[in-house]
């Protein structure tokens, strides 16, 4: 029986793709692992949106070898697609898996190629994960469904396109079998994932919004978490079922990339206003102080000045948001963007990720202390030391005695956070265990 070890890099749909890959690889036959030194095969899902990250990737690559030397590389994801018809192959890397083939990669892996079969097909479908795995064999105590794959917009900046393809959502029929799966396995959260999930749409299903609707109205106990939506798809009804469905997870993650009007033109972004993105964001935190708001920005894009940087830094103190990611623009082949004046040294882009990373620091700061003295349900992830999040994405550390992975704690939280920054809570007199009132 042959061994693999797995390791993603990039963005959390690579992270959520590991678990279809997980299934796969038990039910073909092999070993799952955790040590590389006692693996025989490596399968590294891989990301290619930045520069930095396709560095990363070449020393991960070298360090799985240098750990191994024995050891067998599958290497599949974006990177792997960017470098399909590369003329030289990467180096370490025994097989080269681009997007398209990465659902037949435990037969790629045995050396069944009846896979090639379907490589002609473009089905508007994405097959879903056939089942779930269950509960006793997973480390997570949220299951993600990818209800979406590919993008079809444009943005100058961006290669996902090229590498995921255009937009394709799930079949509703596969959405609601997967639902139900991990309900039953005893998920007791589960998260909507995908390139782009808020261009979701079906025959019979026609946008985001009807389909948490339908998941919300199944009679589970879960909660519903959404991953990242572009600033336009916060309709109405999605903001209202995030603010007010007792099931729904009080979050967002919003990718803005950018707050000034003319970068955000010149990176082709167009589909809400700089202005009422803010006045849409704002209303959302007056009306819905316990939603947490996320965000992705991205600095140094083509001929940002410090204006417009600091237009930037203005927007997210205003809004508050609870938490940040920031990206220091890279060119990526292909991109319109590479066709631009890229005069942004990359010492000044260090230097505006670090302030605008402060910000969000300080901004993170002020939602937990406005958080303070609310009761959230924590899932416990893990039990060693009793960790979990909550439904507004709050990481929480809980002083009690003991716990289990997938306890649900009725906490008080803090306004204090430990070392590591995750905030400490109380528990309540109303514990429950594994759904059972203690």
């Amino acid at each position: 029986m042959q061994k693999v070890v797995l390791h993603s890099i990039g963005c959390r749909t690579n992270q959520e793709e590991l678990e279809t890959m997980r299934m796969a690889l038990c039910a073909e036959g092999f070993a799952l692992v955790d040590d590389v030194a006692s693996a025989d095969i490596a399968i590294v899902n891989s990301c290619a949106v930045t520069a930095k990250t396709e560095q990363a990737t070449h020393k991960m690559l070298a360090a799985l070898k240098k750990n191994n030397a024995h050891l067998r590389i599958a290497f599949t994801g974006c990177m792997a697609t960017l470098h399909e018809n590369a003329p030289s192959p990467l180096a370490h890397v025994n097989w080269l898996i681009p997007n398209k083939n990465k659902n037949e990669i435990a037969k790629i892996l045995k050396g069944d190629h009846s896979f090639q079969k379907n490589l002609e097909s473009d089905s508007p479908a994405l097959a879903l994960v056939s089942g779930v795995m269950p509960l006793s064999q997973s480390d997570r105590t949220r299951w993600a469904i990818k209800i979406q794959e590919g993008c079809n917009n444009r943005c100058s900046y961006c290669i996902v396109p090229q590498l995921r393809g255009p937009s394709k959502s799930a079949t509703h029929s596969d959405v609601v079998a997967a639902v139900h799966s991990a309900a039953q396995a005893g998920y007791k959260e589960i998260v909507l994932t995908g390139t782009h999930i808020g261009d979701y749409h079906t025959a019979t299903i026609p946008d985001l919004a009807a389909l948490v609707k339908e998941i919300l109205a199944e009679p589970y106990d879960f909660r519903l978490r959404l991953s990242s939506l572009d600033p336009q798809e916060l309709t109405d009804e999605i903001i209202d079922l995030i603010g007010t469905h007792p099931r729904m997870c009080a979050h967002v993650h919003v990718c803005i990339q950018h707050a000034h009007a003319e970068v955000l033109a010149r990176m082709n972004r167009t589909g809400i206003s700089s202005s009422a993105l803010h006045k849409l964001l704002i209303a959302i935190r007056q009306k819905y102080p316990h939603v947490n708001i996320g965000a992705d920005c991205i600095v140094g894009f083509c001929g940002e000045t410090p204006q417009e940087f600091d237009y930037l830094c203005s927007f997210v103190k205003s809004v508050g948001f609870g938490y940040g990611h920031v990206f220091r623009y890279s060119v990526r082949p292909g991109t319109e963007s590479q066709e631009m004046v890229d005069d942004v040294p990359a010492s000044v882009s260090t230097l505006r990720s670090e302030k605008l990373r402060e910000i969000f620091a300080e901004t993170r700061l002020r939602f937990i202390a406005s958080q303070a003295l609310s009761r959230q349900v924590v899932i416990v992830e893990k039990g060693t030391e009793v960790v979990g999040l909550t439904a507004n994405f709050l990481r929480v550390i809980v002083p009690v005695g003991s716990a289990q992975r997938n306890d649900s704690l009725d906490v008080i939280l803090t306004d204090r956070c430990d070392d590591k920054g995750r905030i400490i809570g109380t528990v309540t007199k109303d514990v429950r265990q594994n759904g059972e009132m203690l």
